[in-house]
């Protein structure tokens, strides 16, 4: 029998997969890559920052930053304010780029809500349960002590 580790790590990525998959299909949302999407979430939560802000945090290089918010201005999905470059610039989520996150989440909800329908009692109640614990388990991963490199 697979350890509780071994069988989340088995688990979670085609959860994440499957419900993206539902979530884009359901409401005919584009395929924005996960990277945009986490980048979005922070803009749209936070407001305007810099570029170094928001590589810091969401925990990648400058570099990786930079490159993401050049096709995500070309996408339509973040606006540059005023600065002399990209570097300088503060940025934001454009009104289109909120407009698709809240499609999203509501999209997810829908397409979450439909599949625990199909569950037993005793599975939903086991998710609800698990729920705040999953998100424990997300911020024990990714605290910042434990991070490498």
């Amino acid at each position: 029998m697979p350890s509780t580790s071994e069988h989340l790590s088995r688990q979670i990525a085609p959860l994440r997969r499957a419900l993206l998959r539902r979530t884009r299909a359901h409401a005919n949302l584009p395929d924005l890559p996960d990277a945009q999407v986490e980048a979005l979430r922070v803009l749209v939560q936070g407001g305007s920052t810099t570029p170094g802000a928001l590589a810091t945090q969401l925990q990648v290089a400058r570099s990786t930053v930079s490159n993401l918010l050049r096709a995500m201005i070309a996408a339509g999905l973040v606006e540059r304010g005023a600065g002399e470059n990209l570097r300088t610039a503060r940025i934001a989520a454009t009104p289109r780029a909120v407009d698709l996150l809240e499609r999203y989440d509501a999209a997810s909800e829908r397409v979450l809500d439909d599949a625990l329908a199909e569950l037993s009692t005793a599975d939903r109640r086991a998710i609800e349960r698990a729920a705040p614990a999953l998100g424990r388990l997300t911020a024990a991963i990714d605290r910042p002590d434990k991070q490498t490199g």
